[in-house]
């Protein structure tokens, strides 16, 4: 089962691009889209939509979403 989370573009999108050891596979106007093994990463103006290949796997879920939250994702 796949799963798509939407979270706001980070200030380093650069870094995001390294931690997640993303490679690009398109790049127009108006979406860059990167992508590893287990997940996709379209990153538009304002939002990165991800794509998780295998949407039950937690562990992953959990990482993305901390990298995108961070410190706050526990008080939500």
């Amino acid at each position: 089962m796949i799963k798509t989370c939407v979270f706001h573009l980070p200030n380093n999108s650069k870094e995001m691009i390294h931690k997640f050891k993303l490679n690009k596979i398109l790049s127009n106007s108006r979406t860059s889209i990167y992508e590893n093994e287990n997940m996709r990463f379209c990153i538009d103006s304002k939002v990165v939509r991800v794509l998780l290949y295998n949407g039950t796997d937690n562990k992953l879920l959990e990482q993305v979403r901390n990298y995108f939250y961070g410190d706050k994702y526990e008080e939500l």
